[in-house]
């Protein structure tokens, strides 16, 4: 039992550490890293952007994104760490027209909370790609 304990204390770091890249900040402070990989966020909500609504924010990036793309919608996605629950940002993302209202559905447009009292949150896998502006997320539907 001695061991399992120690082996368990000897992973937790590694895996909470696995957990906090999923945030949006740390693929957006190492970008050339990423561009053109498939890479997964843990969303906790969506909104749509308007080209009307044009903020700039600390961290470079702009809403709305730049990132005009045929038969794509314009969105931020909001990420927050699970391990520390402080890790928060957003990332563009652009979303194939056919999928909004599924997109919408799925990530929702205000923040959830689970049963423990923190954000409920759910996986976004997409295509991490440099745009004109800024650096989004190309969405991946999944099957």
């Amino acid at each position: 039992m001695r061991k399992i304990l120690v082996v368990a204390a000897l992973l937790f770091p590694l895996l909470a550490r696995a957990e906090d890249l999923r945030v949006a900040s740390h693929y957006l402070n190492n970008p050339e890293k990423y561009i053109g990989q498939k890479i997964t966020l843990t969303c906790a909500y969506v909104n749509k952007t308007s080209d009307n609504n044009s903020r700039n924010y600390s961290n470079g990036q702009s809403e709305p994104s730049g990132n005009k793309i045929p038969g794509m919608v314009s969105f931020s996605a909001y990420t927050v760490s699970k391990t520390t629950f402080l890790d928060s940002a957003y990332i563009n993302v652009q979303v194939p027209s056919a999928e909004v209202e599924k997109f919408m559905r799925k990530y929702g447009t205000t923040a959830r909370w689970d049963t423990g009292g923190g954000n409920s949150t759910r996986p976004m896998t997409g295509i991490f790609k440099k745009g004109d502006s800024s650096y989004y997320l190309e969405y991946t539907p999944s099957s």
